[in-house]
């Protein structure tokens, strides 16, 4: 379960996609107070004139709030909505901040109105029920499309990484790569450090807090040495190698030897030959990376 919360999520902040999801909201919202009627709204006699307008007039809360929240909150906090850095978990929790900050706004809204109407007295009510009563029941109406949108979105990523995943390996599977001549020198931070390899050896380089794990074949296994050197450093130093890459803020890999890649919801995954280590692409070099792949 946490594996699947804390997994990457796409954090969509455009104007576009979020008037498009306060719109369908604030059309459930309607359709679900209308039709189902929760907690008693326009079943008791008293409020049953009122049903259609406070079911009107909590949609537009929703469309206004949704809309204003998912558009501002982002630019204020731009570190924390970092798409690199986005996960399932973040998403659910800005989900139920706007769904809080809605349910306050219910509360007031029904509040003012009630009392307008003289209905909170004719009920009974008082201050703390109709507090409960918006929580509690723009909570429960939020709950089904809040997981609809996360889900939907999840398949969609799924649908579009498997499309790529089955374009890409049906190119690599044809393709034929020239095996390289020259040496990849890694400059370390340390005096005379460095780690000289065949370039047609190179398979991948991992950061390793500090340091980087440069990943090579020798003898037809997989051996590594490590290098006091940020990954950020070592990309600097293989930017005239056209087939090796940054694939992830952790790694930089050989194009040329990638055999196969598989998709899931959260991108696509590198395969090679000489490990059972999947590399992860980052969804914003995926693009970068599939024309690579396909070129």
């Amino acid at each position: 379960m946490l594996k699947y919360l804390l997994a990457p999520y796409p954090c969509n902040t455009s104007f576009r996609y979020v008037f498009s999801i306060s719109l369908s909201i604030g059309l459930f919202v309607f359709c679900f107070l209308y039709i189902f009627k929760p907690l008693g709204l326009g079943v008791l006699p008293e409020t049953k004139e009122h049903h259609l307008t406070l079911s009107i007039i909590y949609s537009i809360i929703s469309i206004i709030l949704i809309l204003f929240l998912g558009n501002i909150i982002p630019r204020i906090f731009p570190r924390y909505f970092n798409d690199k850095l986005w996960n399932t978990l973040k998403e659910i929790v800005f989900i139920l901040f706007i769904v809080l900050i809605i349910s306050i706004a219910n509360y007031f809204i029904t509040f003012y109105y009630y009392k307008v109407y003289n209905i909170s007295n004719e009920l009974n009510y008082t201050n703390s029920y109709i507090l409960i009563k918006s929580i509690s029941s723009t909570f429960l109406v939020a709950l089904l499309p809040c997981i609809l949108i996360i889900v939907i979105n999840q398949l969609i990523l799924l649908n579009k990484a498997l499309e790529n995943s089955i374009e890409i390996n049906n190119i690599i599977q044809k393709k034929k790569y020239k095996e390289k001549t020259g040496n990849i020198v890694f400059i370390g931070e340390g005096k005379n450090e460095k780690i000289e390899i065949e370039e047609h050896n190179f398979v991948f380089s991992q950061a390793s807090a500090n340091y980087s794990e440069i990943y090579y074949i020798n003898n037809n296994k997989l051996e590594k040495k490590l290098l006091r050197c940020s990954l950020s450093n070592i990309e600097k130093q293989i930017l005239k190698f056209n087939n090796l890459s940054r694939v992830h803020r952790g790694f930089i890999v050989d194009l040329n030897k990638v055999i196969n890649v598989s998709g899931s919801a959260q991108g696509y995954k590198l395969h090679f030959d000489i490990t059972d280590l999947k590399i992860p692409v980052s969804r914003n070099k995926s693009k970068e990376i599939k024309a690579k792949l396909i070129a």
